[in-house]
């Protein structure tokens, strides 16, 4: 890097120490003062040059390094409209992000860079369209798809081949592998609330697009952290004396049934904290597509020991609980936020060192927040962070950052 001085150029150039040394003679002095006037005029250029480049070196990205927003809102819309659930709704992130990074990457091979985030804006919305439409198998009522089709001046024919090929290559992770609306029995105590059927109790059976078995990353089992009428004592403690701000905090990570889900929460964060980073549009496309990958084995794992342990939500421990929100229908253990949060922030900061600690932050907050709400034990914060990390370091480890995600999957 050049270091610009007084001339705005890499080369060194003499300067009076002060302007009343170069004025020497008197101030009537011809020149004195044209020295006088060619040093500002010097030092103004220098100062215009230096502050340029400056401005050069800690400008974020290129507009056209940004991540567009348009096909990911068109999904992130249909997950609200159509009330998905968090395992449903974690899959179609994750499958729109490596499909999204699929074709910019063949894009870019074909026309370059900078073609490429001019002309893939609207394939991603016939991607956003195509993997929509997936989650009909999956639904267990009928769901309404994006209605925006690929296309338009900025597409190249040719391009929408390859939109085809990739939605094609991601039938493999839609294909039924549990996934189920069954009801089998649980281990533990836990029982539905409101007389309806569990959520997703078969999810742990779907198959994982890079962890391979998620039985490597079981939890402990609760007993190992106590009694459960010990640790119920401790979320009636907190609910009781739940300030405005912990208030505040749990409707703020809630991500109930209508929104985006905690899955979509944090692949919101994801694109925030890479459009404020000088990564290019590919190294992004790429992160935002680890980071979902993480978050949906992550949540196949977490609902495996969910429907394995039976764990009951404090409330049904100890009644006079009164959760701050409704408690989800599946079991306590372990924490779904914690393990959704600590697997992106992890991945997040694998690729964003540098906001490490902030990433940290929003992931306990998310976690704790569950337990001011009154729906989860401490336990079930701990586990969930322990198995978030452990699903996080398999999954920075595996995936190399100069392929297209898509042929990194275990599919079918």
């Amino acid at each position: 890097m050049i270091i610009y001085t007084s001339t705005g150029m890499g080369t060194q150039m003499s300067i009076p120490r002060s302007i009343s040394d170069a004025a020497k003679g008197g101030s009537n002095s011809l020149v004195g003062r044209s020295c006088v006037r060619r040093f500002c005029l010097v030092s103004a250029i220098g100062l215009w040059v230096l502050c340029a480049a400056i401005v050069a070196a800690i400008a974020p990205a290129h507009a056209d390094s940004r991540l567009d927003r348009c096909g990911w809102n068109a999904v992130f819309q249909f997950v609200a409209r159509n009330r998905l659930d968090p395992p449903l709704a974690s899959r179609l992130y994750a499958a729109f992000a490596i499909g999204s990074d699929a074709i910019y990457r063949h894009a870019a091979l074909k026309f370059g860079s900078e073609e490429a985030a001019r002309i893939v804006p609207d394939l991603f919305l016939g991607l956003a369209q195509e993997q929509t439409s997936r989650t009909l198998l999956w639904a267990p009522y009928p769901v309404q798809a994006v209605s925006c089709a690929a296309g338009g001046p900025k597409v190249e024919p040719d391009m929408l081949i390859v939109l085809k090929d990739v939605a094609r290559l991601l039938d493999g992770l839609w294909k039924r592998s549990g996934g189920g609306v069954g009801l089998p029995p649980p281990s533990g105590q836990w029982y539905p609330d409101r007389g309806s059927d569990p959520l997703r109790p078969d999810w742990g059976n779907v198959r994982p697009l890079l962890i391979g078995d998620p039985e490597k990353f079981q939890s402990k089992k609760p007993d190992a952290y106590g009694r459960l009428d010990r640790q119920a004592d401790l979320v009636w403690n907190a609910v009781s004396n739940l300030s405005p701000a912990e208030r505040a905090q749990v409707l703020y990570w809630a991500d109930g049934t209508g929104t985006f889900t905690p899955p979509g929460h944090w692949a919101q964060i994801a694109l925030n904290e890479l459009d404020a980073s000088d990564l290019d549009l590919g190294q992004k496309l790429f992160i935002v597509g680890a980071t979902m990958i993480a978050v949906n084995d992550a949540v196949i794992a977490c609902w495996r020991d969910k429907y394995t342990f039976g764990v009951p939500r404090p409330s049904q421990v100890y009644s006079k609980i009164e959760p701050v929100i409704p408690n989800p229908n599946f079991p306590s253990y372990p924490s779904g936020h914690s393990v959704i949060s600590t697997a992106a922030s992890h991945v997040l900061a694998s690729y964003l060192p540098k906001r490490a600690a902030p990433l940290e932050l929003m992931s306990q907050q998310a976690g704790r927040s569950r337990f001011l709400a009154g729906i989860h034990y401490l336990a079930d914060i701990e586990a969930g962070i322990v198995q978030g990390k452990g699903v996080a370091i398999e999954v920075v480890r595996k995936l190399d950052p100069e392929r297209s995600l898509i042929n990194q999957l275990e599919l079918p």
